[in-house]
């Protein structure tokens, strides 16, 4: 034990040699972005048939390192050993070579080809006479799919399929190699419970035959659920490696490890303003949007409430945050903002109204070519004008300003947006918002993929603005994140409202439940 009481870290164990041996060892692992020091002289091990957990925080180096990894960076320092030699990777195909493959959080999927096409893209597809073999390959992807225990058919289009099964194609892919690694990164974060279960399965279903998993994820319940080991990383450095035996790993203790202190119980306290007696601040009636399906939506929105949506993928949280900003503008129905009344036709008019949305993909809202100051001020620029020129003084006090209130991580207002950590990247699409004074804030999925320490801070600013009179629609997955931070829940269904919880009734229970009671009577026969 550690002098805080703590499980010290399973390197000793390792080097012992009293489990099975090593598949991939790092050793004293380097790497350095100009002045930012992304990995330092990690050191850890994978053993052979095992599924390893890797959890952090944004900028804890976990992406660098599956990167150092994959081929795609060579380190600065240190030495990766796969099967007790020397890994020298000087691209992603060379890992490839040597049985490493990494399954990316966005699958790189082509949507009109085949899940066979897609499985055979690379490596090349069986062949016959010199001609391309369509059945030898179709009968291969059929055996790979049975080795992954699933029922897909290999004709199929891959854009009929849902994330899970993408997921599971990419996978079956990577064994049409001679693959000894396969790194998960953010696997299941766009995936339901009932699609993380099956992916779970089958991860156990090829651990059984011997395949070696690393598993990357922000979801610290799923690590531990799935993992034999975990190993914590911190500030670009490792912090250690634990077993997980029965309760010998908790979410607590990892979260612990994650950030370095106690995640204080004032970052996941209830929030509650007794919205009863509140004004409103946006009605909605009787909103209808034919292409998303959106139907006879009708609800209130108070100052100061954070009213959080919950439903199933598809339900139509995402749509309804799209259509009340302006981004797919409504068929019928009213939407009242103030004295205001009338649907956002464009989100001009949806910032025309004070409204502010955060989308649930960073890929689709980062400037990716422009530094951290461009990113915060590019939605009121306008506002920041002298005549005719940009007062750069104002952009820059601007975004020293929101870099310091919201924490973000950045060596530099100037620093390019893409070389900071995905939590930071977060933090500056809120302060981007933030900067536009916004009465009603639109958050769809605000901490997905984001680590425990930039979530808590991400929920805390959301509260303070709140306590400030500023209105909060929630969109997300989480549902213990919604029974912390929402002062009521409406859940959809089929692409209508179908229930509300409000004071003691927000539970992640009720929300689970709400939600599978209404599923149900609209699941089709």
């Amino acid at each position: 034990m550690d002098m805080d009481g703590t499980r010290k870290p399973d390197r000793d164990c390792e080097q012992a040699g009293c489990s099975s041996p090593p598949l991939i060892s790092f050793e004293r692992i380097c790497k350095s972005f100009g002045g930012v020091r992304a990995l330092r002289e990690v050191t850890f091990s994978v053993r052979a048939g095992e599924i390893h957990g890797l959890v952090g925080e944004n900028g804890a180096g976990k992406s660098t390192l599956i990167k150092v990894a994959g081929g795609v960076h060579r380190p600065d320092d240190g030495l990766i050993r796969l099967g007790g030699t020397p890994l020298n990777c000087h691209s992603p195909r060379d890992a490839e070579a040597a049985g490493i493959r990494v399954v990316h959080q966005e699958v790189p999927v082509c949507a009109s080809l085949t899940v066979a096409e897609n499985i055979f893209l690379d490596p090349s597809p069986p062949t016959r006479g010199g001609f391309l073999s369509r059945k030898q390959m179709i009968d291969r992807s059929r055996e790979l799919l049975a080795r992954l225990g699933v029922d897909i058919d290999p004709r199929r289009k891959v854009g009929t399929c849902s994330p899970a099964e993408r997921q599971l194609v990419t996978i079956a892919k990577s064994l049409a190699h001679d693959v000894r690694l396969i790194i998960l990164d953010e696997a299941t974060s766009s995936l339901a419970d009932a699609e993380v279960k099956t992916l779970f399965e089958v991860l156990r279903h090829l651990q059984a035959s011997g395949t070696t998993f690393l598993l990357v994820s922000h979801r610290l319940r799923e690590v531990i659920t799935i993992s034999d080991r975990i190993t914590v990383l911190r500030n670009g450095g490792y912090i250690g490696t634990y077993p997980n035996s029965p309760n010998a790993v908790t979410i607590d203790f990892l979260a612990e490890k994650i950030v370095g202190r106690q995640v204080g119980k004032a970052a996941a306290r209830v929030h509650s303003h007794g919205t009863a007696r509140r004004d409103i601040a946006m009605s909605v009636r009787s909103l209808c949007q034919k292409e998303s399906r959106l139907h006879d939506i009708s609800f209130d929105l108070r100052f100061g409430e954070i009213l959080g949506l919950a439903g199933l993928r598809g339900a139509g949280r995402t749509e309804l945050l799209r259509c009340l900003f302006g981004l797919a503008p409504a068929d019928s129905g009213e939407v009242h903002v103030g004295s205001i009344s009338g649907c956002p036709a464009s989100p001009a008019e949806g910032i025309a109204l004070s409204l502010g949305f955060l989308s649930e993909s960073r890929g689709e809202a980062l400037l990716h070519s422009h530094n951290v100051r461009a990113n915060v001020v590019s939605v009121v620029i306008s506002r920041l004008r002298r005549l005719f020129l940009v007062d750069a003084g104002a952009c820059n006090r601007l975004a020293v300003k929101t870099v310091r209130d919201l924490r973000i991580d950045t060596p530099s207002i100037r620093t390019d947006i893409r070389n900071l950590s995905g939590g930071n990247q977060q933090k500056t699409l809120l302060g981007r918002w933030l900067a536009a004074t916004p009465s009603i804030l639109l958050l769809d999925e605000p901490t997905r993929g984001v680590d425990v320490g930039a979530k808590a801070e991400i929920r805390k600013k959301i509260v303070q603005l709140a306590d400030q009179g500023i209105s909060v629609i929630y969109v997300s997955q989480d549902f213990d994140e919604l029974a912390i931070i929402a002062d009521r829940v409406l859940i959809l269904a089929d692409r209508r409202l179908v229930g509300e919880l409000s004071g003691n009734q927000v539970t992640a229970a009720n929300i689970v439940k709400g939600i599978n009671i209404h599923a149900r009577s609209f699941a089709p026969s």
